[in-house]
């Protein structure tokens, strides 16, 4: 049976490989026959999550995204060692939620760094003629938060807004040379990161929102991110680029 989402023989890397839609992107492309070369801090949790892969020729890659300028070092390490990209996933992402009045320009730029300004230099340097294949996806996993206001979010939203708006022009500058640009936005999804919301806030802002502006009124799996993620990376979108795909679960707002 023909799958139109086959990755077999492609090279995969993917940022936030080591946990939450990250270590689901990496099992899910990794089961359609794609390479994956998993990028994260933690060493001993990227090696757990390459060796629930199926398949072979996975390897792991230390990099803190705290620090852009370790990214172009390691993407060149990773061609050397694993040969041109064909797909690129940026799972990365800091989330923390705090009030409007604690939002000081230390926290604004911490997240900044990782939300934004690493997503770009990870697109830059992965879409360099030397470092790609014939024909390269971009994906990049963004939130509704950068569409829809939430308290607690001014830092949050406003840097994934930010990977939006860079997206685009990405997308327009970049799509004759083979290369296509898209990013996932996703409303609540069951990872670690939710969990700590839940931790620190309670359930009533989710409960409220699931009621009112969300249709299936519960979150989403890591694996219906990694779903969209494998489509934007196979053939079957070599026409899709420049989008933004709304993962909310049927959202009215």
């Amino acid at each position: 049976m023909i799958n139109p989402m086959d990755l077999t023989g492609k090279h995969v890397v993917v940022t936030g490989a080591s946990s939450g839609i990250g270590a689901e992107v990496c099992r899910h492309v990794a089961s359609l026959g794609a390479r994956v070369s998993l990028i994260a801090r933690n060493e001993s949790r990227l090696a757990s999550v390459r060796d629930s892969l199926s398949g072979e020729g996975h390897r792991c890659f230390c990099l803190d995204l705290m620090d852009p300028g370790a990214i172009e070092p390691t993407i060149k390490g990773i061609r050397e060692a694993q040969g041109p990209f064909d797909g690129a996933v940026y799972c990365a992402g800091v989330g923390t939620s705090y009030p409007f009045r604690m939002t000081k320009p230390d926290k604004l730029q911490s997240m900044a760094t990782v939300n934004y300004l690493s997503y770009v230099e990870f697109a830059r340097c992965v879409s360099l003629r030397k470092m790609r294949g014939a024909a390269l996806s971009i994906v990049g996993v963004s939130s509704v938060a950068s569409e829809r206001g939430a308290k607690g979010q001014v830092a949050y939203g406003s840097t994934k807004a930010a990977m939006n708006g860079a997206m685009r022009p990405m997308s327009h500058e970049l799509f004759d040379q083979g290369v296509r640009v898209n990013n996932v936005l996703p409303g609540w999804v069951k990872t670690e990161m939710a969990d700590a919301f839940i931790e620190s806030h309670g359930t009533e802002l989710l409960d409220k929102e699931f009621e009112m502006i969300q249709h299936i009124g519960c979150m989403l799996d890591p694996v219906d991110v990694a779903n969209v993620v494998a489509f934007l990376l196979s053939d079957a979108s070599r026409y899709v680029t420049g989008t933004e795909f709304d993962l909310t679960g049927g959202s009215l707002s």
